[in-house]
């Protein structure tokens, strides 16, 4: 099952918070460079499960990301600025993405918000590559 994710965190999530991220869940996982630095590519050799991470884009309003997820965002420190992340996960069971995702975010400092539950593969919420 497919699900869509984000991270808000005080600076853009790297190629580096995904490596940590992945490698504190399972080192046998995989990440790649994608879309030319556009994003990052973690699978699992062997298996069809992987998440794409894009790149982060900066909020112009710290409240931005509040109304977008409909409630408080945990914020470290007194951080003003904030990145959003979108993720996409593919295959993965529900523990396994949430865990990776909450890794990744873990290392930039940020907080992981699921935004949709499984969509079912080929659906029209299926963000397609």
């Amino acid at each position: 099952m497919n699900r869509e994710w984000a991270i808000v965190s005080p600076r853009p999530v790297s190629m580096a918070e995904c490596i940590v991220g992945a490698a504190s869940v399972d080192p046998d996982l995989g990440v790649a460079d994608l879309w030319d630095g556009g994003a990052a590519f973690v699978s699992r050799i062997g298996a069809q499960t992987h998440l794409t991470v894009t790149r982060s884009r900066a909020l112009e309003h710290t409240g931005d990301a509040e109304r977008i997820l409909g409630g408080p965002v945990p914020v470290p420190g007194d951080e003003h600025e904030l990145y959003w992340t979108d993720l996409h996960a593919c295959g993965w069971h529900v523990e396994e993405d949430a865990a990776l995702v909450g890794a990744i975010a873990a290392a930039a400092d940020g907080s992981a918000h699921a935004l949709t539950g499984e969509v079912e593969e080929g659906s029209d919420d299926e963000l397609q590559h």
